[in-house]
């Protein structure tokens, strides 16, 4: 089977909670980045593999599965981005199968924070670029409709969802580090629950597996925490984690 991994920065890596190596290259036959991370919507065709060096949680299990590994995941990035990524990269995948079938992938996605948007700014160029925000609690509890980010987070959910399902992929979703408030969403009925780790949709599940494993009292920096990122050590204990989740729960080929 191929494990294809995406997420924002808990799945690629940030600094200082990582060891930045521009010179690193891919020199492991079965663990890679897609180029650019698979955003189709820029222009340069470059690999960053700034992070390919570090025990990321994606490495951790697909060295224990003994799976080809792809980790896609883009720091700063929002859900839709994910979204949009992962079935970029995964219709590009079909493209090179004669029959079509990319069901021996396993995907496993890192969920954003819900409240991380896409939006427009201007470089000093005046130019236009993508972008993305990330309002914090102060946002969630003064906007009038804040159930709106609820809404929007569960039809991302559902897209992808239902693409992985219409094409026979297993795959497993967790949040990374910020919790969901399903139940406040018009559209919670849509998310199937047996797709999540522990069927809990609300959970900031990575957070709060090294937060509780480790005894942690504060998010600053530690060896286990740099700057609200988990270091290797902590994506380390994660992707074991996974490991024994995936191999207790999914049939792998």
């Amino acid at each position: 089977m191929i494990l294809f991994c995406n997420g924002d920065s808990w799945t690629q890596g940030d600094r200082p909670a990582q060891k930045v190596n521009w010179n690193a290259t891919n020199n492991l036959s079965w663990y890679d980045i897609p180029k650019y991370f698979g955003d189709y919507h820029k222009f340069t065709k470059s690999t960053v593999y700034k992070f390919y060096d570090s025990e990321l949680w994606p490495k951790t299990l697909g060295r224990n599965l003994n799976f080809k590994t792809y980790n896609a995941g883009r720091n700063g990035d929002d859900n839709a981005g994910i979204v949009r990524r992962t079935i970029n990269i995964l219709e590009k995948f079909k493209k090179q199968i004669p029959s079509n079938d990319i069901s021996n992938f396993l995907v496993v996605i890192g969920w954003s924070s819900s409240l991380r948007e896409d939006i427009f700014e201007k470089d000093e160029n005046d130019k236009i670029t993508l972008s993305q925000a990330r309002p914090d609690d102060y946002y969630r509890k003064t906007l009038p409709s804040p159930v709106m980010y609820e809404d929007k987070f569960a039809l991302n959910i559902y897209l992808l969802q239902s693409y992985l399902e219409n094409n026979n992929i297993k795959f497993l979703f967790f949040n990374a580090f910020d919790r969901f408030e399903i139940e406040e969403s018009n559209f919670r009925y849509l998310i199937k629950k047996q797709y999540w780790i522990n069927s809990d949709t609300h959970s900031a599940h990575f957070n709060d597996y090294i937060f509780e494993k480790f005894n942690l009292k504060n998010p600053e920096d530690s060896e286990y925490m740099a700057e609200g990122h988990p270091t290797d050590i902590s994506h380390i204990a994660w992707g074991e984690f996974l490991t024994g989740y995936i191999k207790s729960n999914y049939e792998l080929n």
